[in-house]
């Protein structure tokens, strides 16, 4: 599954999709398969027959809190991998100090995955 999680950081811009994301979902489905379901097995053989609902609802809980926590920490991670590499370029390009600071104050708006707005359209039209 980690690998398949790292393959996704490979697609570059403008590949296919057959040779950027569908080699990173095949290996992170079969890291799912070999791994999720002897893991709900072992949970539940190690339950007594009735507390079954409730290991269960423990796993399954688990299972979301963990993939939320992987979530929040790997846009974390994003997020600061983004901030250095901007302030590298900004150094590389030697952009003023007082431009530099406002671009990293606002490091974490440009993370936040957006879609276009239509508001944007329509005020390139009225330019």
């Amino acid at each position: 599954m980690a690998t398949g999680s790292a393959l996704f950081a490979l697609p570059g811009i403008g590949g296919s999709y057959w040779t950027t994301f569908f080699p990173a979902m095949a290996v992170l489905g079969l890291g799912m398969a070999v791994s999720v379901a002897p893991l709900t097995t072992t949970v539940m053989s190690a339950a007594e027959s009735e507390h079954a609902g409730t290991a269960s609802g423990i796993n399954n809980a688990i299972s979301r809190v963990a993939g939320m926590l992987a979530i929040a920490l790997l846009g974390a991670v994003a997020v600061g991998v983004f901030g250095a590499a901007l302030d590298r370029r900004l150094s590389e390009l030697q952009v003023p100090p007082e431009i530099r600071r406002a671009l990293n104050a606002e490091v974490p708006e440009f993370a936040e995955s957006k879609g276009a707005s239509t508001d944007r359209g329509r005020a390139t039209a009225d330019a």
